[in-house]
């Protein structure tokens, strides 16, 4: 049985009218047996990747949100994702794959909440300030793609990004195309591995640990091709370039552009 530990303060009427959101009550699993309850407010519920096609996976719809502690005054921005009403069930799979992940030091969301009612999940990785976050599918504004490049920190970016390839690998994990989430801060870009219901923590049963490592490197590098492109047209190729030859020296590997299958 689990243990739920909640403020009672009820919320603000006024409040509620002043500010359109909905009210939602978050667990967190501390261990198997253990967990704390927390009841926050939602504002600022949009699609992260601009339209709801776009920000919609296999499993469920992600959304930016604003969020607001029962017991506190500021918000913070977070990310929810709302499972599709077929697969629900997939939201105890994905707390199993946020545990292994941070198991095998993965840079996953460090806050991982499912909702009381098992249809969504609140995320956040706690360094959210100006920090844009972002699907694979995501088209920048017009005045971000003006100004984010150049980028300031990549060298450091593919180091930490393909890192994961290789830590997950020796954990068995699969690293799916979905999984890895952008994020933009001036010319400074990061990543989170977000979407934790498509990280598998049973490749191992079916393939060696090289072969894992090579098909995830393979799928982070899609996924930074296809965002790179799609934002900054032209002007990505030198980014691109230098992805592949980083992978080539680092890896001995070489990619493929758009992804698929690599062979053993």
């Amino acid at each position: 049985m689990s243990e739920y530990f909640s403020h009672k303060m009820e919320p603000d009427p006024h409040e509620k009218h002043e500010t359109p959101g909905e009210w939602r009550t978050f667990i967190n699993p501390i261990s198997e047996d253990r967990s704390t309850r927390a009841r926050v407010f939602l504002t600022n519920k949009v699609p992260i990747a601009r339209s709801e096609y776009e920000s919609r996976g296999a499993y469920g719809t992600v959304y930016s949100v604003d969020v607001r502690m029962e017991w506190a005054k500021k918000t913070y921005p977070f990310a929810l994702k709302e499972f599709h009403p077929q697969k629900t069930e997939a939201t105890q799979e994905a707390l199993k794959n946020h545990r292994h992940a941070k198991l095998a030091g993965l840079k996953v969301w460090n806050t991982y909440r499912i909702s009381e009612d098992g249809t969504s999940i609140l995320m956040t990785d706690g360094d959210t300030d100006d920090w844009e976050i972002l699907g694979q599918k995501t088209t920048l504004s017009k005045e971000k793609r003006d100004t984010t490049l150049p980028f300031e920190n990549f060298e450091v970016f593919l180091a930490e990004y393909y890192s994961q390839a290789q830590k997950a690998a020796q954990h068995g994990i699969g690293i799916a195309g979905d999984v890895p989430f952008l994020k933009i801060r001036g010319h400074n870009i990061d990543f989170v591995l977000g979407d934790v219901d498509l990280l598998n923590p049973s490749f191992a049963l079916h393939y060696t640990e090289p072969m894992i490592q090579k098909q995830n490197i393979q799928n982070l590098h899609t996924v930074l091709v296809y965002f790179l492109e799609r934002n900054f047209g032209d002007q990505a190729q030198p980014y691109i370039d230098e992805s592949e030859h980083y992978v080539l020296q680092t890896f001995g590997q070489t990619t493929k552009k758009f992804g698929g299958e690599v062979e053993a």
